[in-house]
């Protein structure tokens, strides 16, 4: 690079930029980082200004060790997704989760019950999401419907407790948890909560009896066509169509092709998630078990940055799924895309303006000479006071 340096005013440069040496490097990234741009903003500012060897480098990595900038950067990025069979019977395996509540109709929850085979939706108006106000709707719709073999839940009250898991053990039931605080895990019964909000927008709005509004529209659901079955979710579950207020001619059980429906929802889920994929950018997941991250919080306040500055220890990493563990042993579990990789952090700068003083290039001075007309004056000035 002999041919890029040059001198000018006593000032080292290269490419008319000044050329920084080692001592005061931290200081000129320290200025440079003021307002805490991000890396590629940062090399940026630098290579309009100044240079030294590995600067790209050094900046990447004064971001990275930045507490600031982690705390409030964005998550890591999240893993494909991974789409489930079908089962190949109609209540196998259902979703169940709440929604609510609903303020403008006295605070109540709507319980919210899905098949995966046929989408047959069931929904139900509770006061409460304790287990026992729970536990007498599932047995109410246990009686109809029978026992599925496997209920999927996200970990909320009352799926997180020990009655729930006995209820189910007793009755045979396998329950698959989605990890914490990621509704995507349980994206089939959260799909339907739209028909569920409009129904009780409408209740609320017009002044009608929301249960009425809610079953109403819970049953031009499961009386239309699914878009991906192609046929209703009532006729898959019960094998039938039901009369309701309009003409029904034929009320014979009918038969439908089953490994349509395979193949159909296998299609559809495979052209969702390649899309979805593609959309959210997501990538095999870059954690591994000894990384240390900090978690994104639940609940903030405009101000708050996006991250704690607690800091956590990746244990276990299945598929994006994480269980983290912190220095007196607790754990907990998160979704990659809800944690932030984190080095060391560096001890934050004061950023007082000595430090850009102490950087700022000097330009060399020059001699100064007495003006002739003032020269007599200097003179006469000296002699008074000797």
């Amino acid at each position: 690079m002999r041919e890029d340096i040059c001198v000018k005013d006593g000032v080292i440069l290269k490419d008319g930029r000044a050329v920084i040496p080692k001592s005061l490097q931290e200081k000129a990234l320290n200025i440079a980082h003021e307002g805490h741009p991000l890396a590629a903003k940062l090399k940026t500012i630098l290579r309009e200004r100044v240079w030294w060897p590995g600067m790209a480098q050094d900046a990447e990595k004064w971001v990275r060790t930045c507490q600031s900038c982690a705390i409030n950067g964005r998550p890591e990025k999240t893993t494909p997704m991974v789409r489930t069979v079908i089962p190949k019977t109609a209540w196998e395996t259902i979703a169940i989760d709440f929604n609510g509540p609903y303020a403008k109709l006295g605070g109540i929850h709507i319980l919210v019950i899905v098949d995966y085979r046929s989408r047959y939706l069931i929904a139900r108006p509770v006061k409460s999401t304790s287990f026992e106000r729970t536990k007498k709707v599932l047995d109410e719709v246990f009686d109809i419907e029978g026992f599925p073999e496997c209920i999927k839940s996200d970990n909320g009250p009352p799926f997180n407790g020990d009655d729930y898991g006995r209820f189910c053990h007793e009755r045979g039931i396998k329950t698959v948890f989605s990890t914490p605080h990621f509704p995507q895990q349980n994206g089939m019964v959260e799909n339907y909560m739209k028909i569920i909000n409009k129904s009780m927008s409408v209740a609320a709005s017009s002044g009608g009896n929301y249960n009425e509004e809610l079953q109403s529209a819970v049953r031009a659901h499961n009386a239309a066509s699914h878009t991906v079955t192609k046929m209703p979710p009532e006729v898959i579950m019960h094998g039938r169509k039901i009369k309701r207020g309009l003409p029904l001619i034929d009320r014979k059980l009918l038969d439908y092709d089953n490994s349509g429906i395979d193949e159909r929802d296998r299609a559809m889920k495979i052209q969702a998630k390649h899309r979805e994929d593609a959309r959210r950018g997501a990538r095999k997941c870059q954690l591994k078990p000894g990384d240390t991250v900090i978690v994104e919080r639940q609940t903030r306040a405009k101000g708050d940055s996006r991250f704690g500055t607690q800091r956590y220890t990746v244990m276990e990493e299945r598929n994006g799924n994480l269980v983290l563990g912190d220095d007196e042993g607790r754990t907990i579990k998160r979704h990659v895309s809800q944690t932030k990789k984190v080095v060391e952090w560096r001890e934050q700068s004061s950023g007082h303006p000595e430090a850009e003083d102490a950087i700022r290039t000097q330009r060399a001075t020059r001699n100064r000479k007495i003006p002739k007309h003032l020269q007599d004056f200097i003179c006469m000035a000296d002699v008074n006071e000797n």
